[in-house]
């Protein structure tokens, strides 16, 4: 335990640290590499392990995602249209998810990629590249987590949605 609170927060300075060690300048401090070199064994069996947690987060969400669009949104469309009804407003969010569900996969891919590359690189030998890519991998799982952030909102939309469908059908019936 105490060791992942090291490392992380090794990890978290490194992300987080002065303005020099910029990512067009390639250059850490003699104090910051030194920094490094003391973690590098332990940081990358944590950057590993968050690899394979990832891919199987992947993998779930995945599936529950394609659930969503594949056997309720693209469902309950065709449903719609079978019945001689319409719900332009339902159709678009569909389309929009799934959409964003396609940028969520290549950027997952980029995502994949990029920390496949940084556990390639060797921190304590090549730290200025394993400094770069790290910077490279955390860019790439902010794009993840901005497409998982915009499905969950084209989902909540597309909830909100079906309520509004169903509450005009109520109103027909009236």
């Amino acid at each position: 335990m105490k060791n992942r609170v090291i490392i992380i927060i090794a990890i978290v300075s490194l992300i987080l640290s002065e303005p020099k060690i910029a990512y067009a300048d390639n250059m850490l401090s003699d104090s910051k590499i030194q920094s490094i070199k003391d973690s590098c064994k332990n940081i990358e069996v944590q950057i590993r392990k968050i690899r394979s947690k990832d891919a199987l987060k992947r993998v779930k969400l995945g599936g529950q995602y394609e659930n969503l669009s594949n056997n309720l949104m693209a469902r309950f469309n065709a449903r719609i249209a079978l019945n001689h009804m319409t719900s332009i407003n339902l159709s678009s969010l569909a389309v929009e998810f799934n959409r964003n569900l396609q940028y969520f996969k290549n950027n997952y891919q980029n995502y994949e990629r990029e920390i496949t590359n940084l556990t390639k690189i060797s921190c304590s030998k090549e730290p200025n590249n394993f400094y770069d890519q790290l910077i490279r991998v955390r860019k790439a799982k902010d794009e993840v987590n901005f497409n998982m952030d915009k499905l969950l909102k084209v989902a909540e939309n597309y909830k909100k949605e079906v309520g509004v469908f169903k509450e005009g059908l109520i109103n027909e019936k009236k």
